[in-house]
This record gives structure tokens, sequence and C-alpha cells, in this order.
């Protein structure tokens, strides 16, 4: 050893190579990957002397004034701060495989690991594994990500090892996914770009032109010139239009989309030097700047974080360079859903918040108990004698619900098609604020897609609360613009220039500033907004109660962005027998696809009920889903009179107005990784033809909506259209289509083959949404050989009147029926194309 204390140690970095030589002579072997690590770091630090880096990654130098700017009296002192050495050497190997320097290798990594000293606590490791996204490489970054995992934590912040455990797990599959859908922009990138460009993957031949940027006041117009003076780091907006201003062509981009852009002389270039198949050049070294679609049309303006770099030369900006787009994973709920783990770890209150996660039993504990006495007490006194409440149209699953939620501190409500779950959730929010909403504390409404959040705050409105619609307007539909957070901060600006008319008029303008959003939250009573735009609000912010609807679309990381800010009741709204979260990534579904609000529902111990009225299905359609999807125990609020069958299409049977239509003679058609069916796309439009004929027609185009599981189709159908039909027929996927309904649903199930594959069509919850959509009338297309290789398929197709496509055309469209009337039970009487009609 190193014969006794060591006294008096000075704390430049000399002394702490000495303290590294000394340990070497007496063969220490942490020592000697400690001098391997240093000796790498100080290299590393000179080279990087001229380069921009990271904030947050401080040079070698700072990093050992701080840790060694005390004396250590002996070994295990100096252990007492090696974590922290740890994590910053960690943070330094990653900056310098970032800048492809050979001096810091990968390889001390699993060195490090093997430290039986070395720990972090768990607040470093999620810091360190969202720095493992900074990597231009996905080998580095996953071995980088493993040897974290690997590494023994410290216990000094006292958690739990299934806490430990519970956030290591969704972490590494956050950057596991990420990295996944990385490379696969990557291989696309590789692809021919005429091939890309017809399915609307990527755009090309962009060039920028500056339309404004933001600073902390207002937002200032800019010159638009060439030669126009631009700073750089500011957030920035720019106007992208194709070279020699030519129309954009048709693409997938949607607005909010995370994107990069690629400068695509450099990517060419480098992609022409590639002579090797084999070899996998890191394509996102290419990757100039990180933004988000503001708009697409009729222009297209993409705003950026900072000024990009890229697009300009001398600081001045270059209209000559062209560049690509290519959408990204969102990186803004990302990174707040690994905010959430670290709020997750300083909130000591782990009351909610530990029984959700699976981690104790404190569902049973005597605390919960006495809350819910408490509320229960209250609830008899004011809320049962409720005449608003006794007087309301809502069956007894829907009060069910309402009650539970009221007297527990987490529901979960299962809401299956047309069950009324918006007006449950609704009633909830209502009695909330009727009877324990505090001041100065909103309750928290949130979803995971806009338009679930807009429904919401459409049925909250008529109770004239005071609601915010947190959001972008732009992302919030027309009808709810007064209730957004721009237009609220507005009326509050002109109420101050009122009271004092020599406030400048320029005080009226410019983007919210935080005082104004935080005098606006202190004030409202109901905050609704997107689960992952929770993370925008300070973090300081937290809500008495929070109603989170769609949660069965939830991932488990991104529902935590809006848990992390609960203290006293979560109501959680959603149907496992529905589309769960997307997930690309094989490796991650099994973990990722099972939703939150899936993995609480099965235990048994948490308070939960399923609504089991439905009110938009005619009673004939509903038959199956109920049958299949839940166990026989879904009825129907209506009658056939609410739900009469449209009168332009005759159906095999009058009382049921649904069929298969069965278009044998069609076949699919693979376009890259897309599939199409030219012969049902004919199919569906001369059906919507039908319905909507010239004279006195007893629909509207919008009552119509045509659902297909695979985007090309979606595109070859809206084309159609648009030369046959008057505007207004909605054609959407069936991710598009959950959550909506229309009058009459047509839908086009495309996959037609010999080898009888019908891909994702297998998904019992994608068939559930794809026939719980239609409130009088549905009409599905599809290969019925190739659809009876499947058990559940076969058994629907054998449920319901069957018809042949020609037979279809040739009667059910025109004002005779002369097919045969199914039997009783309406198994399917197929037809076959060949045989003649009687």
């Amino acid at each position: 050893m190193l014969n006794g204390s060591i006294h008096r140690l000075s704390i430049d970095e000399s002394w702490f190579h000495d303290l590294i030589i000394s340990f070497i002579h007496i063969e220490n072997k942490n020592a000697k990957i400690f001098n391997q690590l240093f000796q790498s770091t100080k290299k590393l630090n000179s080279k990087l002397k001229d380069k921009s880096q990271p904030s947050y990654i401080p040079y070698l130098g700072r990093i050992l004034q701080r840790l060694f700017k005390e004396n250590f009296h002996d070994i295990d002192h100096f252990y007492s701060i090696n974590n922290e050495f740890i994590y910053h050497l960690y943070l330094s190997i990653l900056l310098g495989n970032n800048y492809n320097t050979d001096d810091v290798s990968l390889n001390y990594l699993s060195e490090i690991s093997s430290l039986t000293n070395i720990q972090l606590t768990l607040k470093q490791l999620i810091d360190l594994i969202r720095s493992c996204l900074m990597t231009k490489d996905s080998d580095i970054c996953l071995k980088f990500l493993d040897s974290l995992l690997n590494l023994s934590m410290s216990n000094q912040e006292q958690h739990s090892p299934a806490i430990i455990d519970y956030i290591k797990q969704f972490l590494s599959m956050i950057v596991r996914t990420t990295v996944y859908d990385l490379d696969e922009i990557d291989r696309r990138i590789r692809l021919k770009p005429e091939i890309l460009i017809r399915n609307g993957e990527t755009i090309l031949n962009l060039r920028a032109k500056f339309i404004k940027k933001k600073n902390d006041e207002e937002d200032t117009q800019t010159n638009n010139d060439d030669e126009s003076n631009v700073e750089e780091n500011n957030e920035a907006i720019f106007q992208f239009e194709e070279y020699h201003y030519e129309k954009i062509p048709s693409h997938h981009f949607n607005i909010g989309d995370s994107i990069a852009l690629i400068d695509q002389e450099e990517l060419n270039d480098y992609l022409g030097k590639q002579n090797r198949t084999d070899e996998k050049p890191p394509l996102r070294l290419f990757y100039q700047s990180f933004g988000i679609i503001l708009s697409i049309h009729p222009i297209l303006q993409i705003k950026f974080p900072y000024f990009p770099s890229s697009l300009t030369n001398n600081n001045y900006l270059n209209r000559q360079k062209l560049f690509r787009l290519e959408r990204l994973p969102n990186f803004v709920t990302l990174n707040r859903s690994i905010d959430a783990f670290e709020k997750l770890i300083d909130n000591q209150d782990y009351l909610i918040i530990k029984p959700l996660l699976n981690l104790s039993d404190d569902l049973n504990s005597d605390q919960l108990k006495n809350y819910a006495e408490e509320k229960v007490k209250k609830l008899e006194d004011q809320f049962h004698n409720d005449n608003e409440y006794k007087q309301a149209n809502l069956n007894d699953s829907q009060r069910q619900a309402i009650e539970n939620a009221l007297e527990n501190r987490l529901t979960l409500i299962q809401g299956p098609p047309g069950t009324g779950k918006t007006e449950t959730s609704a009633w909830i929010i209502h009695l909330w604020l009727r009877n324990f909403a505090q001041d100065n504390q909103p309750i928290l409404v949130c979803a995971e897609t806009h338009q679930a959040v807009d429904n919401l705050t459409r049925r909250l409105i008529k109770y004239q609360y005071r609601l915010v619609r947190y959001g972008e307007p732009r992302t919030v539909a027309p009808d709810l613009h007064e209730y957004t957070m721009p237009r609220q901060i507005e009326l509050i600006r002109r109420e101050k220039q009122k009271s004092n008319p020599n406030l400048p008029s320029k005080s009226l303008f410019g983007p919210p500033r935080p005082k104004e959003i935080r005098e606006v939250l202190s004030n409202c009573q109901i905050l609704c907004m997107t689960c992952s735009g929770v993370g925008i609000l300070e973090p300081s912010l937290k809500f008495p109660f929070i109603l989170i609807d769609e949660a069965s679309q939830i991932t488990e990381p991104n529902i935590l962005i809006s848990l992390v800010r609960i203290t006293d009741q979560i109501v959680l709204v959603g149907d496992q027998k529905q589309l769960p979260p997307i997930i690309k990534m094989t490796a991650a579904k099994q973990l990722l696809e099972r939703s939150f609000f899936q993995r609480l529902l099965e235990n048994v111990r948490i308070s939960s009920i399923m609504l089991n009225t439905q009110y938009r299905m005619h009673p004939r359609l509903i038959d199956f889903p109920s049958r299949m999807f839940y166990k026989n125990l879904l009825r129907s609020g209506v009658t056939p009179e609410d739900r009469p069958t449209p009168k332009e299409i005759q159906f095999i049977d009058p009382k049921v107005p649904l069929m298969f239509v069965d278009v044998d003679q069609g076949s699919e058609t693979l376009q890259g990784s897309n599939i199409y069916n030219k012969r049902e796309v004919e199919m569906v439009c001369q059906t919507i033809q039908t319905l909507l004929p010239s004279q006195k027609p007893d629909l509207s185009p919008m009552d119509i909506g045509v659902i297909t599981p695979y985007t090309k189709q979606v595109k070859e159908i809206a084309e159609k259209l648009l030369n046959t039909t008057p505007k207004g027929v909605e054609v959407r996927t069936v991710d598009g289509f959950q959550g909506r309904e229309k009058e009459i649903i047509l839908i086009s199930l495309v996959r037609s083959n010999d080898e009888n594959e019908i891909g994702f069509l297998t998904s019992e919850q994608r068939m559930n949404v794809l026939l719980t959509r239609a409130k009088r009338a549905m009409i599905v297309f599809g290969n019925r050989k190739t659809l009876m290789s499947n058990s559940l398929w076969k058994q629907w197709i054998e449920s319901v009147p069957n018809i042949n496509a020609d037979q279809f055309i040739q009667n059910c469209l025109s004002k005779q029926v002369n097919v045969q009337q199914p039997s009783s039970n309406h198994q399917a009487q197929y037809r076959n194309s060949n045989r003649r009609r009687r």
C-alpha cells in the first residue's frame, strides 16, 4: 500500500498522476486502469480545446479541480468520490469517440465495469444513458450502454433494487429503440432516391429561405435577401422550396415531425465512394441540423432550436446549397421521458407512484384506506345529493366508473368502442372540481393524441370552467383556438393595456413569456394537453387530479411524463383490446407494446370497471366484436331505428347493414415496402359513387370513411376519389381511425396472394378497431381465400353475409337484389364468381 495515510496532497493534475504511479508501483490493478483513462482523457482534452462541445461535458482539468479540491487521507476516502470521477470519464470517452479520436478507446469501458469499487448514483446513470444518444455510431452507442448497465450502483440515494431495475430496463429499451429507428433511416438513405420520393419518405433538392429568428422578447422579421447577415445561436424558422422553384412532391411528412437536414452534395459524394456493399457507413455524420416541421401547406417551414451553421457561408445565408429531408424519432418526447425518470427518483412521495410501478404493496396500506374513507364520507355529504348528477343521462356502468374514480386514488376505466368514455371522463372532471378541487391547483387532462385532447376539451367547455388547451395552435382544432395559451395571454395583455393606456403597443405581441404562462396556469381550473406535452411545464408544477385518456396507447416511459406530476388521484381511461403503442423494434415489443394501462389492469387489486353499453353502432354491427373481444359483455344502447340502413346500397339482408365482398379477381402489388390492391381501389370508389348520387343524396361525403391497413392503399384510393367524388370522404389507415366514427365505413383489406399471407391483419386489436368504426353500415372488401387462412378472420367471414365482387356490383349497387338471402344465423353464403346467377 502507500505506507499509511497521504497527507497534504496537491490538487493539480500532476498530483493525481503521481498517485497513479504510486499505485502502479504496488501493482494495483485499479490504478493501472485509472492511469490509462487519465492519459487518454488528457490527450483528448488537448485535442478538443479548439472544438465546440456540449456545455455539460467539462474539460478534464476542470473535473479534477472540482474533484480533488480536498485532501485524501486514505484509499477509502479516495473511493468515496470515485463515482463522480468515473461519471466524467464516461462522458469524456463518449465525447472522444464522437470526434473519432483513437486516443480514447471503448475497450476501457469493460475494464471500468470490472472494478468492484466503481459505483454510480442512479441519477448519474440516467444522465449517462441519456448521453448515449449523442453518439453518431450505433455500435459505439450500444457498447457504451451495455457497459453502463453493468456498473454497480451506489446505495447513497437509498433506492430499492426494484426501482433501479425498473429504470434500467426502460431506459435501456428507450435507447435501443431510438438506435433502431436511426439505423432504419441509415438503411433507407442508401436506397435509390427515386424509390424514396415515390414512397413519400424523403424530400430532395431543397433550398433554404430565412424567415425569422426568435429571441426572449419578440419575433424579429428579417430581410429575406441572400446577402442578409444572420445571427447564430438563435432559434430560427426557415422556409424550404425545391430547386428551380418546382412544387414539392407529395410525401408522408407531418406537422410536428422531428427532421434531419442533410447536405445533399456531401452525402452523394460519400455514397458514391462506397464500393463495398458490406460496408455500413455512419450516415448520421451527415445530419447537418435537427428541426421540427411547423407547416407543410402551402409552404414547408421548419423551426430549428438554433441557427444552423450548415445553412450559412461566412455568416451569410447560402441559397445555393441543396438539402434533403429525413424524418427522425421524436427526440422531444424521448428526452421528456428520460426527464420523467429523473423526477421519479427525486420524488420522495412514492405513495401513488410505487404501486403503479409494481414496486410495493401500498395499495392496501392503512394510509390509503383512511384516505378512501375520508373521500367516501365527503361523497355521502355532497356528491350523492347532487341533483345534476342524479338527473344525468348515464348508464349503470358509467355511474359505477365515476363513483370509483371519486372514491379511489387510482381507477382504471376500460372504454370499448362507442361506450361514452369521453362523457364519463367529463363527468369525473366536473365532479372533481365541484367537490374536491382547490384554488390554484388545476386538474390535468391529457391523452396521447391532440385529437383525443380536443374531444375532451369540447365536452368540458359546456361546464364553463376556466380551461386552457395547452399546445401549439397549429396542433389544436380551429374551434378551440380561443382556449389556447397564446389566445389567453393575448386577452391578458389587452386587459392590461386597457387599464394602462400608456403601455407600448409592442407589448401586445411576441411569444408568451414565462411570467405570463405562470399567470394563466395559476388562474385556470382545467389544463388540457398531450401526455408528452406535460414535459414542457415547469418541473415544480404538480396536480392534485390527473385524468389520462387513450392510456392503452401510451408506452410506460411516455405516461410517466404525466404521472410524476400527481399528488392525489389518478384516473386512466383506455381499452387494451384496441391498438397498443406503436413499436417497430421486434425486441422491444414485449416490454413496450404491453401498455402501462394493460399491465395495471391485470393487477386485480386495482379498482377497474368496463363501460358496457355502446351508443355508436347498429346493434347487428356489435355482435361479433362483443363476442370475440369483450366476452359478450358489450350491449347496445341504440336500436336499429336509431341507425337506419342507407337506402343507396342493397344489402343481402336488409336487417343486417353489413357484408363481406369477396374480391377474388384482384391481387396485391408490392411497391418497395408498401402494398396496394388496384381492384379493391376500384371497388371502394365505385361504392362511394353509389352512396353519393348527384341528386338528393341521403349522405354527405363527410358521413363516409374508408379504412385500409396500408398507406399506399390510402394514397391510391384518395387520389382516385379526387377525380370522381365530392370532397369530404375520409381515407385513413387503421391507426388513423382509432377513436373515430362515421355513418358508413368501407374497409379495404388489400391482402390477396397465393401464400395466404395477411401481415399485421392477424392482430386482434387491429381487427377490433377496423370492425367498430361504423354507425349505420359497413362493407368489407377482401380476398376470401387469403383471409380464411386466419382463424379469427375465418370466424368473422362465416358469421356475416358474403357476396362475390361481380354480384355486388350487379346487384347491391343497383336497385335490385337477386342473390340468395343468408340463413337465419347469417352464416356465410359464399358464391363463386363463375357460378351463373338464376
